[in-house]
Order: structure tokens, then sequence, then C-alpha cells
């Protein structure tokens, strides 16, 4: 199972190797912890920020384990971020 550092890595190859040079690099976040409230035992992970800084552009999320392996990998669209940023300010 590939780790949190392996995805880093190849990340980080793919914008040397193969990202086209008038495309902006892919970037990595710092990792957030599902659970903030929850006493946490490394300083590598921080809480919810209130607006995610990559919120107006599309990628993707990984969830890992507490070993930092991947469990899941998930897509997410500027269409859909909008889409659920107004349904959010519609209900609230």
């Amino acid at each position: 199972m590939p780790t949190l550092l392996d995805v880093r890595t190849k990340i980080r190859l793919y914008n040397k190797k193969y990202r086209h040079p008038d495309n902006r690099p892919l970037e990595i976040s710092k990792k957030y912890d599902l659970f903030p409230s929850r006493k946490i035992e490394s300083s590598n992970f921080i809480g919810w920020p209130s607006q995610y800084p990559h919120a107006d552009r599309q990628g993707v999320y990984l969830i890992c384990d507490k070993n930092q392996q991947v469990l899941y990998i998930g897509k997410v669209s500027f269409k859909n971020t909008l889409l659920n940023f107004l349904i959010y300010l519609i209900i609230r």
C-alpha cells in the first residue's frame, strides 16, 4: 500500500518531468486531521482552516491511516466545490 510520502514523491516527479511548463505545478497542501478535537501525538497535523486554501481549484485528496498509508484517493472538481458552497450559503 502506498504511503503519503510515496504520493508526494510521485507528484514532485510529475511536476518536474511531465507537467507542461505553461501549467502551474500541482500543489501539495498541509496535512489536516479529520478529527481535530482529539489529542494528536504529532504536530505534523493541523485542524481544519475556516477556508480551505485550495478551494478555488480542482484536485485530489487522500485519506490516510495513522501510519500514513493511503486508504482512499478522491477527486475534487471546482464545479462541485462551487455547487456545494452555493448550497451551503442557501441553507445557512
